[in-house]
């Protein structure tokens, strides 16, 4: 269990790095860059790992009828809600970063991007 928990923390903050190091035109940048360490990464995939996990999970269910009417684009939309309220949570704590997210259509794709990555990622 904790061993799982561990691993997608490490894959979250792998996956956002990677993005935020080398893809920053897809929707996602940290400033500073300069303070993107080791401990900033560890604590960025922590902080995902629990919008990812537990709060989308609530957010299912408690919009359960509306995702058997429209499963794909609720999904979706539920995917991008958790990045801005991932980066709004980020930026209210204060921890040497701020973090700047692009428009809606770059925070989509961001968002099918990490799913898919975590998706193949944890199968490994």
């Amino acid at each position: 269990m904790i061993n799982k928990i561990l691993s997608s923390i490490l894959i979250n903050g792998t996956v956002l790095y990677v993005i935020i190091k080398y893809f920053p035109e897809i929707g996602l940048s940290v400033d500073p860059i300069s303070a993107l360490n080791l401990e900033i990464v560890f604590l960025l995939g922590t902080i995902f790992w629990v919008f990812d996990e537990v709060v989308k999970r609530l957010v299912k269910v408690l919009i359960f009828p509306l995702m058997l009417l429209m499963s794909g684009i609720m999904s979706i939309l539920i995917n991008v809600g958790i990045f801005y309220f991932f980066a709004y949570t980020v930026n209210y704590l204060n921890i040497g970063i701020q973090i700047e997210l692009g428009t809606f259509i770059q925070v989509l794709i961001l968002s099918i991007i990490v799913a898919l990555a975590n998706l193949l990622l944890k199968k490994l």
